[in-house]
């Protein structure tokens, strides 16, 4: 009976152990990957009043409102206005064509009409992004985990809801194929000579690689981010019909709704190394087509009769500029044959002896480097703004070379972006991120072809990677309300991926240990690391004043000195190779560079130096006697009489020991013994990828103690672990 009953125990208590380690998946995914909801402007609990009031009279820098009905809440809606994402100063043309194909250059700055914002009601969970056309706002409202969207090219007569949409996204995948089919109309001898001279000639040109993985080829290309520049057309129809002729507003609803597509790839983790590989594109140059008589390389626009995709997608090819560029793209709102809401060539396309996608030459006055989208079905229908969106990002990952989630034959690949058909609804971030299988052959046409992409030079908030002049990155705003609190996401209410004082949190730890879990100041066994953040020059409130910086730092002339020289009015150096026993803080004297406690004996003890004195009073009053860590020496300084107390000073003098953490300049350091002389190594300042606070500490050892029992093999072990206990006793 004594051997069932722990038999028993045994059993239950390894199935026990099984569900909390099959269940510590599901925990990671819950609190990880929790997928927001997506909803049409139709929702009964959301509606708005989105004509727009403005109020620049009141100095308040989200100067236009309007009005959100939010579970029949009714919310001022606040925005201000804001820069693109894909719009880089310096490199971003903006071209008009206007009558017989005469052109000019204009200012995107004169037609960009993007913005920002946040509820009321909500400032802390809502997010607003979008365009202003005609007095009205257009976008995307974020509220908690659930998006909506104001849409203007979704028809307020036929807000459209199948059960089941059957529109078809494209039919890429046979786009190679038409020119080599001698019974297709696109048929054409000549160019399949050259393309195939082409091929002949690229794989001649191949040379021997060293013996390196696809995925070590592209973390040596990737760098910290490469971008592809595009060349994107919208052609009259688009212009007319849907914007009725108002550049701006067509302009501002093109440059967000291919924001909103770059995010998708900004935040993908192609190499699925747990981190955004920061991979996306910019606009350098858009061509808007004023005229109705279409440029040559453009089909004359259809009407109502639908047109032939493949038809307007391989004249688009001719267009003489495209070789220099990345990719070039079509916007349009031609009513397409089979209801197709767009088509590209899909990047090393093996039906086309491998040419396409990203980055291909021009030969025979044609370039394979082409994309196609429209934003219009049929009987006065357009797409909204979710759809649109999900086809230009999908027929943008066709050029780098996914095929069709469908193509590859894996459940785990369906129900992503490069799936065949357009989803009625998004319902989750699966259907707007790529899968593994698309993944991997982008991977593959990236490291073959993609070099024609360019560095990342400005940071992008909302990749989770930690960029220049970024705190922190939590990535978008559902991914930060859910799991991290201390960041500001993008397009909130304050400035994006910074720290969220207005929570009351003081740092972040993506910028390192001098910050805890907690998301406040931390004290490292002898540094406190109160200010670690700030830097010079000094502003707001101390701007014309000394200001605290980095790790017990002052700024005195815009650079960052130690404390303890900065109270003395003098400048921090590198302290001389003596055989000091410990780190300590070295400050300019005249000539000399000699430690903080030194310098404050000669001009106190010494020289009795009135003006110093009173300058160390003024500043130690609250700093010294504030915070009492070890690693700090005290000595009593008197000027005068010793025996009147307010002519005595009580001061501390930084000192650490090899291992023990340092400063200098205000960054932190770690004191190390080289060659019986004391030097402070500086630490690197922060790692390069986002830190979330609720991931580390314990709670981050549950989730790595989990994984491990996430292994079958593991499980087995400790199955027969308990077997050969159960024998013993037995």
């Amino acid at each position: 009976m004594k051997n069932f009953q722990i038999t028993i125990i045994i059993l239950v208590s390894y199935v026990v152990l099984d569900l909390l380690f099959n269940s510590a998946k599901v925990i990671s995914l819950t609190i990880l990957e929790e997928l927001p909801e997506y909803h049409l402007t139709s929702d009964e609990q959301f509606s708005y009043e989105n004509k727009i009031i403005d109020r620049k009279n009141e100095a308040n820098p989200f100067s236009y409102v309007f009005k959100i009905i939010y579970r029949n809440n009714i919310s001022n809606a606040y925005i201000r206005k804001r820069k693109s994402d894909i719009i880089l100063k310096g490199k971003s043309t903006l071209t008009v064509i206007y009558g017989d194909g005469k052109n000019y250059s204009e200012d995107f700055d004169k037609y960009v009409e993007l913005y920002e914002g946040y509820m009321e009601n909500r400032p802390e969970d809502s997010s607003i992004s979008g365009y202003i056309k005609d007095n009205y706002f257009y976008g995307r409202v974020i509220i908690a985990k659930e998006v909506y969207y104001i849409d203007q090219t979704e028809s307020t007569t036929h807000r459209f809801r199948r059960e089941s949409s059957g529109i078809l996204i494209d039919k890429s995948e046979d786009l190679g194929k038409i020119f080599h089919d001698k019974n297709n109309s696109h048929y054409n001898p000549e160019l399949v000579a050259h393309i195939k001279q082409a091929f002949r000639k690229r794989m001649q040109a191949l040379t021997v690689k060293p013996d390196k993985s696809t995925l070590e080829e592209f973390h040596k290309w990737k760098q910290q981010g490469m971008l592809c520049p595009l060349l994107l057309v919208m052609d009259n129809s688009f212009l007319r019909i849907l914007h009725g002729g108002n550049k701006q507003s067509a302009i501002s609803h093109v440059l967000f709704t291919l924001e909103e597509s770059n995010v998708i790839f900004r935040t993908t983790d192609f190499d699925m190394k747990g981190g955004a590989d920061n991979i996306g594109f910019y606009i350098k140059k858009l061509e808007i087509v004023e005229t109705i008589k279409p440029p040559y390389y453009l089909e004359k626009y259809s009407g109502t009769i639908p047109a032939d995709s493949i038809s307007a997608l391989t004249t688009f090819t001719m267009y003489q500029e495209l070789g220099n560029y990345c990719l070039g793209g079509l916007l349009t709102a031609q009513v397409f044959d089979e209801s197709v809401l767009g088509l590209a060539f899909v990047g090393a396309d093996d039906n086309n002896y491998g040419l396409g996608g990203i980055c291909e030459s021009t030969f025979y006055d044609t370039t394979f480097n082409t994309f196609l989208a429209t934003a219009y079905l049929y009987e006065g229908r357009t797409l909204n703004q979710m759809q649109f969106e999900a086809t230009i990002a999908h027929e943008i990952g066709h050029t780098f070379g996914s095929l069709h989630d469908s193509e590859d034959g894996r459940l785990d690949c369906f129900g992503h972006i490069m799936s065949p058909v357009v989803f009625d609804r998004y319902t989750n971030k699966k259907q707007v991120s790529f899968s593994s299988c698309s993944k991997r052959r982008m991977i593959d046409v990236m490291v073959m072809k993609a070099k024609c992409f360019e560095p990342v030079e400005a940071s992008f908030c909302g990749n989770t990677i930690l960029e220049k002049d970024e705190d922190c990155d939590c990535g978008l705003m559902m991914e930060c309300s859910k799991k991290d609190p201390c960041c500001v996401p993008r397009r909130t209410s304050e400035q994006p991926c910074k720290v969220n004082r207005k929570k009351g949190y003081k740092c972040h730890p993506s910028q390192g240990i001098c910050c805890t879990n907690k998301c406040t100041y931390a004290i490292l066994d002898n540094v406190y690391c109160n200010n670690f953040d700030m830097t010079c020059p000094c502003t707001g409130k101390y701007e014309g004043k000394s200001c605290p910086c980095g790790v017990r730092g002052r700024c005195l002339n815009d650079v960052c000195h130690s404390y303890e020289c900065d109270r003395l009015g003098l400048t921090e150096c590198d302290c001389a190779p003596v055989k000091l026993k410990s780190c300590e803080h070295c400050c300019q004297l005249d000539d000399k560079c000699v430690t903080a406690f030194r310098a404050t004996q000669i001009l106190i003890k010494e020289k009795q130096d009135k003006r110093v004195f009173e300058r160390i009073r003024n500043m130690t009053s609250r700093t010294d006697k504030k915070h009492d860590i070890k690693g700090r020496i005290h000595e009593r300084f008197c000027i005068g009489d010793e025996k009147i107390k307010k002519n005595c000073l009580h001061l501390q003098f930084f000192k650490a020991t090899a291992g023990q953490y340092c400063s200098t300049r205000g960054s932190l350091g770690k004191c190390i013994n080289n060659k019986e002389t004391f030097v402070c190594k500086i630490l690197e300042k922060k790692p390069k990828t986002h830190t979330f606070p609720f991931a580390t500490g314990s709670c981050g050892t549950c989730f790595k103690i989990f994984s491990i029992f996430q292994i079958p093999a593991v499980k087995y072990i400790v199955f027969i672990f308990y077997c050969l206990i159960l024998k013993e006793i037995t």
